[in-house]
């Protein structure tokens, strides 16, 4: 009993680890199709064409579709309303330890640093782990700007390195920015 518990903690965690990628998503779906139908024929999978019913196939398809509905919530990316400033940070850490350390110092920081003196015209937002690893240049980041109606985007990697035999954290940032056209006569 124990090491069920254990077992299902293990695979819970790594679900919530990896809940951003698709391909989880798919294997979700795919136990739940899995696990539905095999706990609604008592394992009697052989005879599950003849004695499929509607009642249990429309549970099972319900299951998947609100699990579909709430990976499609929980992954969506956050969108800047329109009279403010949207500021996208997406650090990507090694450690979990790392991206909470990052959390509270740097990006905390930032928020009281910009929320100090005009509080309403920025909203400052940061981007899931998964995300933060999928960008690694301008380019990658120049499509996120436009999908979430932000103005910059702080990008880069926290990792922990040796420096002069001590332990320390190097911060590589690199920004990117989306403003309207600016007119010739004006860029000159």
């Amino acid at each position: 009993m124990v090491e069920e518990v254990k077992e299902a903690i293990q695979i819970t965690s790594w679900v919530r680890e990896r809940w951003q990628n698709p391909s989880t998503l798919g294997l979700v779906l795919l136990a739940i199709f899995v696990l539905g139908f095999s706990l609604s024929y008592q394992y009697d999978l052989a005879g599950v064409a003849e004695n499929i019913t509607w009642l249990e196939c429309s549970v099972v398809l319900a299951l998947m579709v609100l699990v579909i509905f709430g990976w499609l919530l929980s992954t969506r990316l956050p969108e800047t309303l329109s009279d403010k400033i949207g500021i996208l940070i997406a650090i990507d850490c090694e450690t979990k330890k790392e991206r909470q350390r990052l959390k509270q110092d740097f990006i905390e920081a930032l928020q009281h640093e910009m929320m100090r003196g005009n509080h309403q015209q920025y909203a400052i937002q940061e981007l899931s782990e998964y995300r933060s690893r999928k960008i690694g240049s301008h380019e990658t980041a120049s499509p996120l700007l436009r999908q979430t109606g932000s103005h910059l985007l702080i990008y880069g990697r926290c990792r922990m390195r040796s420096h002069q035999n001590r332990p320390t954290y190097v911060l590589e940032l690199n920004a990117c920015v989306r403003h309207a056209p600016i007119a010739p006569e004006v860029s000159k």
